[in-house]
């Protein structure tokens, strides 16, 4: 294979040396698409779960509030 190439013509050479650098660099583009893609749909479904967390968080907290002002009211108004 090695003995192959270096019989080859410099114009040959180039244009496999040249070939070789295109592919990798569409195989790197390719990899980077499917990442930066993987990326967006991770980052989507971490925002969704961040909103539904936060939710549950504020509902936790009205019901807290609301337990306190009930709480509250019971303590100021001792007549029953």
């Amino acid at each position: 294979m090695l003995q192959s190439i270096k019989n080859l013509s410099i114009r040959r050479k180039l244009k496999l040396a040249f070939g070789t650098i295109i592919l990798f660099c569409t195989v790197a583009a390719l990899l980077g698409a499917l990442g930066i893609g993987t990326v967006f749909t991770h980052s989507r479904t971490l925002y969704t779960d961040y909103g539904q967390a936060q939710g549950a968080v504020n509902r936790i907290l009205a019901v807290f509030k609301q337990n306190e002002l009930i709480t509250g009211s019971l303590l100021l108004n001792r007549d029953p």
